[in-house]
């Protein structure tokens, strides 16, 4: 009867302590907000708005990222670069991300990307190519899975570093911006624990 009272209060504790040193949830796997932006579809932090850092979805809204005719960018082919911070806590591992390019194609167009953590390999260019003669809104989803991104389970944070270009044929026009608060990029997280 001692032995059984002995391991229940055991049992007790252990399960007090699991409950009192696992109060971190998955939750806790955040997109922060993203470091610098480089190229010439979003020259400087002014024209680009950042929503959701701190939660496991993120938007970002851009002001000049657009090419082709009329473009306010004024070219044919443009740019942009950036980071976006993972923050993943001990005892879980990034097990998915998805991130939702949404846009506007006027004649023929090319959305190209490539998304990978920094200090691993990169992916390949991933390229959509449109022709849309009376003009389109477009939504593409990239999904990258666990193996794109495999860091381990000791949580740190890690940039995910996204480089993409958007190319306008003549006469053509392509835009991911919030010209109408439709066309933007929303990255989301899943995990799991280890």
């Amino acid at each position: 009867m001692k032995v059984l009272s002995v391991l229940n209060t055991a049992a007790s504790i252990l399960l007090l302590a699991l409950v009192i040193f696992r109060t971190a949830t998955a939750d806790d796997v955040v997109f922060e907000a993203p470091l610098s932006f480089k190229g010439t579809g979003c020259p400087g932090e002014v024209s680009v708005a950042v929503v959701g850092a701190g939660t496991p979805t993120l938007s970002v809204l851009f002001g000049r990222f657009d090419s082709g005719e009329s473009s306010v960018s004024g070219l044919f082919r443009t740019a942009c670069s950036f980071a976006i911070p993972v923050k993943v806590i001990r005892g879980f591992q990034v097990s998915h991300i998805t991130v939702d390019w949404e846009g506007y194609v006027e004649g023929e167009g090319e959305l190209k990307r490539k998304l990978f953590l920094a200090g691993h390999d990169w992916i390949p260019w991933q390229i959509n190519s449109f022709n849309e003669p009376d003009g389109e809104n477009f939504t593409i989803r990239d999904n990258l899975l666990h193996a794109s991104f495999a860091v381990g389970c000791d949580g740190a944070e890690y940039n995910l570093r996204i480089n993409s270009q958007i190319i306008a044929s003549e006469a053509s026009y392509i835009a991911v911006d919030s010209a109408d608060l439709n066309n933007k990029v929303t990255f989301k997280i899943k995990f799991e624990e280890c």
